[in-house]
């Protein structure tokens, strides 16, 4: 006998497949590869999950987001956001900048619209995201309306904000940056959480280690702060910025809970 939010071995396992996101902004044959888990049945919620800069869909700390939603019963779709040395959309890293990533992610958003169901979109959306793609998340969740809810896991309050990190973990972790993304320190002080955060009206949790230099403690907190519909936060000891294992599973699973997921 299964229990409400418990598995039932493979029966229940969500099915992945691979899919093709069109991007209309860079060219006629662009495109996003995507990573969709959906359980069977009928038609589920889906969440939209963002990974970071230098991301993928497979990477631990974002499959342990999908798997919590797939305990919930919940659809994912995962985009490889180009721009990533961690997956193969294309993209030069160095040329990453927060717009391209944001724009990559309405993308993804507007297939989920589209083609998710032979009907259009699903009933019920909700947006998460680690670090830079928890930024992005929260960007587009007050964009689109209609959010059932924000999950941000290492989220980046602003660029600005990620920058001023960088420089209090020293001069050879600025000039790491400088080299990864020369166009950082121009580009990413454009770009807030905080005024989408107060415009939406979607309960919002966020999670974060205890640890964490790249979006430390107090910026998590202050994303979480600027939320109009806070719900749950969590700083995970001794945890850093890519949060993966039991206590991070336990946390997902009260977030999601907390956000009626």
């Amino acid at each position: 006998m299964t229990l409400p939010g418990e598995s039932d071995g493979d029966q229940d396992a969500p099915r992945a497949e691979r899919v093709r996101v069109p991007l209309r902004h860079g060219g006629p044959s662009a495109s996003l590869g995507a990573l969709l888990e959906r359980p069977a049945g009928a038609t589920p919620p889906v969440a939209l999950v963002a990974h970071g800069r230098g991301g993928a869909a497979g990477q631990p700390q974002i499959a342990a987001i999908r798997a919590a939603y797939a305990r919930r019963g919940w659809a994912t779709l995962t985009p490889d956001l180009r721009f990533s040395a961690g997956n193969q959309s294309g993209g030069a890293p160095e040329a990453f900048t927060m717009a391209n990533h944001l724009a990559d992610l309405r993308a993804a958003l507007d297939w989920l619209c589209e083609s998710f169901e032979p009907g259009g979109g699903p009933a019920r959306l909700g947006f998460a995201g680690h670090s830079m793609g928890a930024w992005a998340a929260a960007t587009l969740a007050r964009d689109f309306g209609g959010a059932a809810h924000l999950l941000a896991v290492s989220p980046v309050l602003s660029g600005e904000a990620l920058l001023a990190a960088r420089r209090a973990l020293g001069r050879d972790a600025v000039a790491a940056l400088r080299r990864e993304v020369p166009g950082a320190e121009a580009e990413w002080p454009g770009h807030d959480a905080r005024p989408a955060l107060r415009a939406l009206t979607a309960p919002t949790a966020v999670l974060v280690g205890g640890e964490d230099g790249l979006t430390p403690p107090q910026d998590a907190r202050a994303f979480f702060a600027a939320a109009a519909a806070p719900r749950f936060f969590a700083a995970l000891p001794g945890l850093h910025h890519c949060p993966e294992g039991p206590d991070v599973d336990r946390a997902l699973d009260v977030a999601l809970a907390a956000l009626g997921a």
